[in-house]
């Protein structure tokens, strides 16, 4: 998870001055999403 966080600044750094960050963040958000759901899901079981 800190692996995806540390990449997250990056991608975010560089780009920083492009429209597609938002769609990038909007798309990280989503599955960061989904893996926490598909691991408490996991948990519970």
């Amino acid at each position: 998870m800190i692996i995806l966080i540390l990449v997250d600044s990056i991608l975010a750094f560089i780009y920083s001055k492009n429209d597609y960050v938002v769609i990038y963040t909007t798309l990280l958000v989503l599955v960061l999403l989904v893996i926490s759901k598909f691991i408490l899901k996991r948990v519970e079981d």
